[in-house]
C-alpha cells in the first residue's frame, strides 16, 4: 500500500507538469489522481475531486474516461459502505460504458455488481438498496 502511495505522488507531480502544457485535456486525469490520493492518504476531500473528474471527464466528452471516474468513485463509496450513492456511481458508469460500445467492461461490471443486473427497474433507479 505505501508503494502505491508514493507512485500515485509521483504520477500526480507529473500530471501537474503536464497540465500546465495542455490543461484541458488531462484536467479529468489529474481530479481523478487527486481524489484516489485524498482516499488513501485519508485527508482533503476525496469526494469533491471525484465529482470534479467526472465533470471535466464529461465536458472533454471522453466517454471512457468519464465512465471510469464514475466507476472509481463507486467504489469510493462502496468501501465506506455507502451502497446507495455507490450503486448510483457504477450505474452511470454502466451506462457511459454502454454508450462507448464496450460490452465487456458492461458485463464485468454486473458481475462484480450483481444488482445492475436484476431488473431494468433498478437500471432506471426505482430500487432504493
Amino acid at each position: 500500500f505505501p508503494e502505491y502511495v508514493r507512485t500515485a505522488k509521483s504520477c500526480l507531480k507529473q500530471l501537474r507538469k503536464g497540465h500546465k502544457k495542455s490543461g484541458k485535456n488531462i484536467t479529468h486525469q489529474l481530479y481523478l489522481l487527486k481524489a484516489e490520493y485524498a482516499a488513501c492518504k485519508k485527508f482533503g476531500s476525496p469526494e469533491k475531486f471525484y465529482l470534479l473528474a467526472i465533470e471535466h471527464a464529461a465536458l472533454s466528452g471522453v466517454t471512457h474516461e468519464h465512465a471510469y471516474a464514475c466507476e472509481r468513485f463507486g467504489t469510493y463509496h462502496f468501501l465506506r459502505k455507502n451502497h446507495n450513492a455507490a450503486y448510483e456511481q457504477i450505474r452511470e458508469a454502466h451506462t457511459l460504458y454502454s454508450k462507448w460500445g464496450s460490452r465487456p467492461k458492461c458485463e464485468q461490471l454486473k458481475k462484480k455488481y450483481p444488482r445492475l443486473g436484476e431488473n431494468e427497474r433498478f437500471l432506471r433507479g426505482g430500487l432504493n438498496n
